[in-house]
């Protein structure tokens, strides 16, 4: 079954939810992601304030905010919800 881009989002918030972040390529090897997928999603979630930048001059991080955060907890209780319901 294919993930949808709730599912993408998720699993990036969840991979990047750190107080160092993750780099980009843990996020596609974590997140089970093709390149294109990144390009699309992390500028994404980007703009969307539920992912932040972080360039300390040798890498480039991607740290999940607090908007994103709250997103998280939004995806657990939907999947609550549905693991409750049956």
């Amino acid at each position: 079954m294919n993930r949808d881009r709730f599912e993408i989002a998720r699993d990036i918030l969840t991979v990047s939810d750190s107080e160092d972040g993750a780099k980009k390529t843990w996020i596609i090897l974590r997140s089970n992601l093709c390149y294109k997928q990144t390009k699309v999603y992390l500028p994404l979630l980007e703009g969307k304030d539920f992912l932040n930048i972080k360039n300390n001059g040798e890498d480039v991080r991607y740290i999940t905010s607090g908007k994103g955060r709250e997103f998280l907890k939004y995806m657990k209780n939907i999947d609550d919800l549905f693991n409750n319901s049956e």
